[in-house]
């Protein structure tokens, strides 16, 4: 190209290409990697192999059983009774005997030197105004401790001579039998009672642990003159020639109506093993039998009177057959006995409560298995019977150890917890929707003429509850709560929070509000504050409004922040639902229920947590915390020092345990308190946490523990907690050449994307590139940049995350480009004009792109004197 001038010139050139301005000397910089990370909510994510399994294991037990298996919390009574019906059925040899010896030495408390699980610590606790539950006395588990060693053939476990004394530390001074712990003059009443429960077992596991009765003379003449004198001479039928469990007619110590088959086993059995049978009234006793026996159907009753339909039949027919074994009544057919027992199995091959109910217990089987043994009858079922009933005996295992409660009696709580984990990850129509509801339904109960409403803890009955032999402690923790630091109730809010709760993720809310108001539910809930004044904790809710007929101070026994929590969570819940006014103005006295909270918070140096009660327990201050701070935030009263709560928080993190995760986790929700999880570690725990055996995660790496909720909360973290996001890329990139983002993804649970998620790099320059994982929860997505002008100088884009191809996230990200300019002038100048030449490419990875297109201007000087500028075309 040329352009002529008249006089000597001076040009300066500059060329356009496309929209960009190109200067002729480029500077040349170096590519550098950059990381930037972007905290973004996913709802959908998930490591998924664990929590996949899960709820395919849940769905293959729910197909397999009809139910979600709920474990109740084992026992050393549980444990004998195990061990017993399988050592009768010849089948020991089924269970891990390792594991289950693991479990009885651990309940030993070396302080102490007795054994103390669970149960025996709320015997201790028994409040008499309220409950007394049977069967579990410190005398009595450790009774049943030694029973289970025994059979193990572990005895030189313990130290026998100490579990002797302990043992006869319990029996009574004065009135020769034993009570239910060391006796002391101080216990209460009812604690100083000799009862013929606690007798038997305790003469039974001295028998084990003695070798002759001959230095306890004075004792043994004592326990025999105490049975004789339970033994009822009233002369009417039912009563005379039974034995009363104790002396005090004031107290009912075996929950059953007195005199009764099950303490005149206690009583005969004990007599047996001290050889004494002769010493009481046989034939009063025969006449007793006789009483409770129905000879055309060969059957017993338990009592005189029937607490329940068919209450207790099938135990006490079995006890029937075997005391008339073992006292020679020949009024009753036994093997028309044996006959009836065996037609009454349910179908999993075990011995049911009662008759006309589905309800069964561990002890019921126990007891009919252990009288058919000591009977002689226990030889009349096959082989294959035997094997049945073992493998029934399954249904109390309960992780470490057995429950006296069974897997089927299926928790409201169990219910939600897969409801809400299954909707959270898009599978909740894999359940049994309508089943499901069936059973939530029947748990509701209304009682006619009464105006408290709510569902009962535990469902799989039918609609039918019946009163427990063996009370669980998931739904009977109660007591003085001098030792006991939780409580749990048959009805509460949690329960009925959870039901609605489960039945809005089965689609079943509006179904069930077809056949109950739920304006019933809430007036309910409502009348459950406590609003006298004189209250020592004026403001709390109580578990159930069918509470508030009892007198003040014992309403006051049952307040614990727990109820008030889910008070105000299940208020907040039908106030949305039902689209009333908010809850500050539903709660009867917000100003009472706000003192209340705020005074549970301590501020004790740095630290601040809320402790209604003194603990030392971290999980409970942890979700007293928790609990005290979401009932004042949601009524917008939080005053708290947040920094002072998050000091507690980041000391008492304990990295082995899932409830304390959960609970820190909830906190640092609620009150961003930016808490530095250690994400690798929880990632790492939660996977140690999970057992195939049961589809569920256990509590902690140091208890075996299955809570219903342990998959909930990780299904809840694993869905609500901010993911995030690494991402790397070059900061440079050339164009017409491909750069490598890779992409970290990983949240306080998961650290990848399921198998129904993808991961896209989408923009509108470049297009849409999908991501591939290339180790778990790292992604690489190769993505071309073409040589085009609208590429340059920067690219924008996002990583999108899918699930299920809906788009659940995005994240922008953003990086430059460059390409390699070269250029070359000459000037070439004539007498009258100036010729310019311009050579002119673009460099980029896949080779030189000559010019083939542009602009470009002149800028023309004479003497250096600016003259003008010219545009020409290339």
């Amino acid at each position: 190209m040329n352009k002529k001038k008249q006089n000597k010139i001076i040009v300066v050139c500059a060329l356009f290409i496309g929209i960009f301005f190109i200067p002729i000397l480029l500077q040349e910089f170096q590519s550098q990697n950059s990381q930037h990370s972007f905290p973004i909510s996913l709802s959908d994510v998930n490591n998924h192999d664990l929590l996949m399994d899960a709820m395919d294991g849940k769905l293959s037990q729910y197909n397999d059983n009809g139910f979600f298996s709920t474990y109740y919390t084992p026992s050393l009574q549980g444990v004998f009774y195990a061990l017993s019906s399988y050592n009768t059925l010849g089948n020991l040899d089924l269970i891990n005997q390792t594991e289950i010896l693991n479990y009885i030495l651990n309940q030993y408390d070396i302080p102490s030197e007795y054994f103390l699980d669970p149960y025996a610590v709320r015997y201790l606790d028994t409040d008499f105004d309220e409950y007394y539950l049977p069967l579990n006395t410190l005398l009595e588990v450790n009774c049943f401790a030694v029973l289970a060693l025994e059979i193990l053939g572990e005895l030189n476990q313990i130290n026998t001579q100490t579990m002797v004394d302990f043992i006869w530390s319990c029996y009574h001074p004065t009135e020769g039998g034993f009570i239910g712990q060391p006796y002391n003059a101080g216990l209460h009443n009812n604690f100083r009672i000799p009862t013929l429960d606690n007798t038997y077992f305790a003469v039974k596991a001295l028998d084990v642990l003695i070798d002759d009765w001959n230095p306890y003379t004075l004792q043994k003449a004592e326990i025999i003159q105490f049975i004789g004198e339970c033994q009822s001479m009233t002369q009417s039928d039912g009563f005379y020639g039974g034995f009363e469990n104790d002396l005090d007619p004031s107290f009912d110590s075996l929950d059953t109506l007195d005199p009764n088959l099950v303490s005149s086993y206690y009583a005969l059995k004990t007599l047996d093993i001290l050889n004494a049978l002769e010493t009481v009234d046989l034939d009063a006793f025969h006449e007793y039998l006789s009483d409770m026996y129905h000879p055309a159907e060969h059957y017993f009753d338990l009592t005189w009177a029937e607490i329940a339909p068919s209450f207790g039949i099938p135990a006490a027919t079995s006890l029937g057959l075997d005391l008339s074994v073992l006292t020679g009544f020949e009024g009753v057919a036994e093997l028309e006995i044996f006959n009836y027992l065996n037609s009454i199995q349910n179908s999993i091959g075990l011995w049911p409560t009662s008759l006309e109910y589905s309800q069964f217990e561990l002890i019921d089987t126990f007891q009919v298995l252990r009288s058919l043994n000591e009977s002689g009858y226990i030889h009349y079922f096959t082989p294959t019977e035997k094997d049945e009933i073992a493998d029934g005996l399954n249904h109390f295992k309960s992780y470490e150890a057995y429950s006296t409660t069974p897997v089927d009696l299926v928790s409201i709580s169990r219910i939600f917890s897969v409801a809400r984990s299954f909707k959270l990850f898009d599978r909740e129509t894999d359940l049994a929707i309508h089943e499901l509801y069936s059973d939530i339904k029947d748990a509701y109960f209304d009682p006619f003429g009464k105006n408290y409403r709510g569902f009962y803890a535990y469902t799989n009955t039918g609609g039918n509850y019946f009163p427990f032999r063996i009370y669980p402690i998931e739904y009977f923790n109660v007591g003085n709560y001098s030792s006991l630091e939780y409580t749990e109730h048959l009805r509460n809010h949690k329960t009925v929070l959870h039901a609605l709760l489960a039945l809005q993720s089965l689609y079943k809310l509006d179904d069930f509000e077809n056949y109950y108001d739920l304006s019933d539910i809430l007036n309910s809930t409502l009348d459950a504050q406590i609003i006298e004044p004189v209250s020592e904790h004026f403001g709390a809710f109580l578990p159930t409004n069918a509470l508030k007929t009892y007198y003040q101070e014992r309403q006051d026994k049952y307040v614990f922040l727990t109820q008030s929590y889910y008070a105000v969570r299940l208020l907040e819940f039908l106030s949305d639902y039902l689209g009333l006014a908010p809850i500050e103005d539903l709660i009867v006295d917000v100003d009472a229920l706000n003192m209340f909270v705020f005074d549970t918070f301590e501020s004790p140096g740095e630290y601040c947590y809320s402790m209604p009660r003194d603990t030392d327990n971290v999980n409970i201050i942890l979700k007293n915390t928790y609990f005290a701070s979401y009932i004042m935030t949601a009524l917008d009263s939080f005053t708290q020092n947040t920094e002072k709560i998050k000091n507690y928080l980041l000391d008492h993190i304990d990295y082995t345990n899932l409830e304390n995760i959960y609970y820190c986790w909830k906190l640092d929700q609620l009150l961003e308190l930016d808490i530095p999880f250690q994400v690798e570690t929880v990632q790492t725990l939660i996977n140690s946490l999970y057992t195939e055996i049961y589809y569920d995660f256990c509590l902690s790496t140091d208890s075996p523990q299955i809570k219903s909720e342990s998959l909930y909360w990780i299904c809840d973290m694993a869905n609500h907690d901010e993911f995030r996001y690494e991402i790397s890329h070059a900061d440079t990139v050339q164009l017409d050449s491909n750069v490598i983002i890779t992409v970290e993804i990983d949240n306080l649970i998961l650290d990848g994307i399921g198998d129904y998620g993808s991961l896209k790099f989408e923009s509108e320059q470049l297009g849409v590139y999908s991501f591939t994982e290339v180790s778990e929860g790292v992604f690489k997505a190769n993505v071309f940049v073409p040589l085009a002008s609208e590429n340059y100088p920067m690219i924008y884009g996002n990583v999108c995350r899918y699930g299920y191809s809906i788009k659940q996230d995005q994240v922008p990200v953003s990086f430059e480009t460059e390409y390699d300019f070269y250029s070359e002038t000459n000037f070439i100048e004539n007498p009258t004009s100036v010729d310019i030449n311009l050579i002119c490419s673009i460099h980029t990875a896949v080779g030189s792109n000559p010019l083939s297109e542009g602009s470009a201007y002149a800028e023309t000087y004479y003497e250096g004197n600016y003259i003008g500028i010219e545009l020409f075309s290339i």
